[in-house]
């Protein structure tokens, strides 16, 4: 019976974590689509060219970072070596800071 509670906390606070995890996707990802465009404009300054590749890699390190902690937390749910409820609780504390 504590296993079942356990799990049902666990996906609990996973579907807590999920909205935060996607927001800050979606955030990475418009970083990267907007400064790739910049990147490839027709007549983008040259000088600003090396700075939009930073923030590029930058925003896909984010993405990086998200989805390992993602797959970490829903890695073995049913499984003896689930996560702990401490690493779930603490699951968006460890997302990258927004952009």
């Amino acid at each position: 019976m504590d296993c079942l509670k356990d799990n049902q906390e666990k996906y609990r606070l996973i579907g807590k974590a999920v909205p935060g995890a996607a927001h800050d996707l979606n955030n990475a990802l418009t970083a990267i689509v907007g400064y790739s465009e910049l990147l490839v404009m027709r007549g983008a300054d040259p000088d600003k060219k090396d700075d939009y590749a930073k923030k590029i890699n930058s925003a896909a390190q984010n993405c990086k970072s998200i989805i390992q902690n993602l797959m970490a937390l829903t890695r073995g749910l049913d499984e003896d070596s689930s996560p702990g409820l401490d690493h779930l609780a603490h699951f968006q504390e460890n997302l990258p800071p927004p952009n």
